[in-house]
């Protein structure tokens, strides 16, 4: 089975749903603030916020733009984010203290890096797209 026959339609839209709200969780603090150890959920974690999100690129960003999935400017786009998440190391290199994390000056770069990637992808992304993701994504 060749990649053409994998990335459906349907699997693309899919992918680029969990891709783009990955993002937006990496642009809100409050909610991570709000969720981050809520030990009945353990998605609700730095660890899974980031994991998730480079997870959905395992070949890089260039395959998904050769797979369909990302236009190039939307790849140009993630880059810097994804650099950003790859990139940051928690304090004391303990990934499960939320407190510490939402505390980091480096982590709140990284927020800012997400939240400006919200805001070049709000340009030119189909808004029906956007806001089936995020709802009302100007509040980001």
């Amino acid at each position: 089975m060749g990649d053409g026959d994998y990335y459906t339609p349907d699997v693309i839209r899919s992918i680029r749903h969990d891709l783009w709200s990955c993002v937006g969780a990496l642009a809100n603090q409050e909610l991570q603030r709000a969720t981050w150890g809520l030990v009945d959920n353990p998605y609700y974690t730095y660890v899974e916020f980031s994991e998730t999100f480079l997870d959905l690129i395992p070949d890089g960003l260039e395959k998904m733009v050769g797979r369909g999935i990302l236009s190039p400017k939307e790849s140009s786009i993630l880059h810097r984010l994804y650099l950003a998440v790859d990139e940051y190391q928690a304090p004391n290199s303990d990934c499960y203290d939320h407190d510490a994390i939402l505390g980091d000056p480096e982590w709140r770069t990284v927020v800012q890096t997400a939240k400006a990637t919200v805001t070049e992808l709000i340009e030119f992304i189909d808004p029906s797209e956007l806001t089936r993701i995020f709802g009302s994504i100007r509040k980001i």
